[in-house]
């Protein structure tokens, strides 16, 4: 998206035949060689999904472009990103928009966080008939989804359930 964006001015330039872009962010706990750099070694982190700038272009090139924001309580998306393979010590040990370095650790940054995503898409897509907040936790959810999106969704569930019950302590 990134490379659309800045090289052609349309985030959505590689995405020729693509229907759907799902799963935005990628937070490694790899190092990589970023684009152009002078082999610098660094964590590849990219989240576009929280870039404000690069969504309103999408809105404005595809006008008719659908977006979904999958939400559930940011207690339980915080509890989530804490039990999901060291999500929340990666995005703690990079900056995020919205998230700068060294913050994401506790609970309470992370809530912070999500609230301010969530709060700054809401106000975005304000009466944007495009737009679905989608509890995911509804029992409705995947009926809202097909009448969104005017498809045929013939599952609807979790495929990626994280076994770990508890989030690791500490304090909020």
């Amino acid at each position: 998206m990134y490379d659309g964006w800045f090289d052609f001015d349309d985030p959505l330039h590689f995405f020729e035949g693509v229907d759907a872009i799902t799963q935005m962010d990628f937070c490694s706990a790899e190092p990589g060689i970023p684009k152009d750099s002078e082999q610098k070694l660094d964590l590849l982190n990219y989240w576009p999904n929280l870039d404000l700038g690069l969504i309103v272009r999408i809105k404005q090139m595809y006008p008719e472009s659908k977006f979904i924001l999958n939400y559930r309580s940011p207690a339980e998306t915080s509890d989530s990103m804490e039990r999901w393979h060291g999500l929340s010590e990666r995005m703690a040990s990079q900056s995020i928009t919205g998230l700068p370095i060294g913050r994401g650790n506790r609970p309470s940054e992370l809530m912070k966080f999500i609230e301010n995503h969530h709060g700054a898409l809401r106000h975005l897509f304000r009466d944007d008939p495009n737009f679905l907040e989608l509890d995911i936790t509804s029992e409705s959810a995947g009926e809202q989804f097909q009448e969104f999106l005017g498809v045929e969704v013939p599952w609807w569930g979790v495929a990626n359930k994280n076994e770990k019950t508890t989030a690791r302590s500490h304090a909020t």
